[in-house]
């Protein structure tokens, strides 16, 4: 591209022997672009000799803008909302708000440059619905993407993304799975050829708890978009949580192998090999390729490791240097205060310095509480809060708030099995191992990402080492 002049060369090869199909070379100005991408579209249907129906000619044809900046802003959007999902449908928070608020502000500038550009309202209202779940502080945010996906429809009532766009506001906004799952559904029946719709059918199923549909959705995307890390690494997940660590590992190592930049597959699968095994030595060498790999620290999974390997001091000299730093470039940065001090507290106990101890914990209720105020609805808060009150042994206010956690996700199978786990915790803590032991059952028992090598590897199990229900627990699961 120089100035409003660009060149494109295009060539399609066919992959198995290398044989170069068709090639051809496209000069023009920054206006024509649209105009080239769809004659690009039809010539690789041409070469391939392919026949398309009328709707599928007409999807081609369609222009989404005919204003260049408009696209232009469009596609940036794309991309920073794009890294925002691949980083927040691996299942954890990797993600802070102001990348979606980056997206929606690039969607803001495509849609004043055109005001009848469908798409944009349709992925902008995605970009709402995003950062509703994200917790974003805009009263309004739910009714903006609800318009928005209004808007798209009213411009292109044929529109598969505002189908998506209204999947995602169930889904996020509303907690209606049934009614997301419905859109998801018309979205990919509009769009027989995009594995996105049946990617995020496949997300909810698991959300549900319906592991057999999810899967089955799964292994339909791949067919679709083999290479994607995205749904490789998800796929792998659900395996953990199924327990079936061999096949987890080999989708994520594919993921690994797809984009070696991206963070997520190696975390998923160090927890892997952590639940598979319970041995730390082959999670730390993957560890090191992936700070190698992606430049990223991995700051959490190496203090974590080291609390596995009873290297307390180190993991405490950690996690106190970055107590008071953050660094939002890094998604492996632990940069939530509350989970630093947190930690600091845990690891303090692990030590038997009782004093440091409560000190941390006593600190740690006062930022939770605040957090809380903001977001009384939210269940990771109050199991932090029933961990913080369970190291300060206030056992009424302790087993409170974790079976509150508990209660707040029995629509989300997923974050209930980690508020479980959390409140098993907060038992074994409060020596109460009768409660403890029913949760971890609860928890063997089911799909969740607990193993029995993590109650081997994890120092907040020790308690139970000796206790004879612990060691029957222990047979009747390795039989399984």
């Amino acid at each position: 591209m120089i100035g409003d002049r660009f060149r494109i060369r295009v060539q399609l090869i066919r992959g198995a022997k290398d044989a170069h199909i068709w090639v051809e070379t496209y000069d023009g100005n920054t206006e024509d672009i649209l105009s080239v991408q769809i004659d690009i579209a039809k010539k690789i249907v041409a070469a391939l000799d392919m026949v398309l129906t009328p709707e599928e000619i007409n999807q081609i044809e369609k222009k989404p803008t005919t204003d260049f900046k408009a696209y232009s802003e469009y596609l940036s959007a794309n991309r920073i909302s794009d890294e925002a999902k691949y980083f927040f449908l691996r299942g954890n928070m990797y993600i802070d708000s102001t990348i979606i608020e980056s997206a929606i502000e690039s969607y803001n500038k495509a849609i004043e440059y055109d005001p009848s550009f469908a798409l944009a309202y349709a992925k902008r209202a995605i970009s709402y619905s995003t950062s509703y779940y994200l917790g974003a502080r805009d009263p309004n945010i739910v009714t903006k993407c609800k318009e928005d996906i209004e808007k798209a429809l009213k411009i292109d009532p044929e529109l598969a993304e505002a189908q998506i766009a209204y999947g995602f506001y169930y889904y996020y906004c509303k907690q209606d799975y049934p009614e997301a799952l419905k859109h998801f559904k018309n979205a990919s029946d509009k769009n027989p050829d995009n594995w996105e719709p049946i990617f995020y059918m496949a997300s909810v199923h698991r959300r549900y708890g319906n592991w057999a549909t999810s899967q089955s959705l799964m292994t339909r995307v791949l067919k679709y978009n083999p290479q994607d890390a995205l749904v490789l690494t998800n796929i792998g997940v659900s395996y953990d949580y199924l327990r079936k660590y061999d096949s987890a590992r080999i989708y994520h190592e594919n993921a690994i192998n797809v984009m070696p930049k991206w963070e997520s597959p190696y975390i998923n699968s160090i927890e892997n090999l952590i639940l598979n095994s319970g041995t730390t030595e082959e999670a730390r060498n993957l560890l090191d390729t992936a700070i190698t790999k992606t430049g990223k620290s991995f700051l959490s999974l190496k203090i974590l490791l080291d609390i596995y390997d009873r290297k307390f001091e180190e993991a405490l000299i950690e996690t106190k240097k970055i107590l008071n730093k953050e660094d939002l470039s890094d998604r492996t940065f632990p940069n939530d205060y509350s989970d630093k001090l947190l930690l600091c507290g845990m690891v303090n106990r692990y030590l038997n310095n009782s004093d440091a101890s409560k000190a941390y914990f006593d600190s740690v209720l006062v930022v939770l509480n605040k957090e809380l105020d903001k977001d009384p609805e939210n269940a990771e808060l109050y199991s932090k809060i029933g961990i913080a009150y369970a190291g300060l042994k206030n056992k009424m206010k302790a087993v409170e708030a974790g079976e509150k956690a508990v209660k707040l996700t029995e629509d989300n199978v997923l974050k209930e099995m980690d508020r479980k786990e959390d409140l098993a915790r907060i038992f074994i803590m409060l020596e109460d191992f009768e409660s403890g032991l029913k949760q971890i059952d609860y928890l063997l028992k089911n799909p969740s990402c607990f193993s029995l090598k993590l109650l081997q590897v994890d120092p907040v199990w020790k308690p139970l080492i000796f206790h004879p229900e612990f060691q029957d627990l222990l047979i009747k699961y390795s039989k399984i």
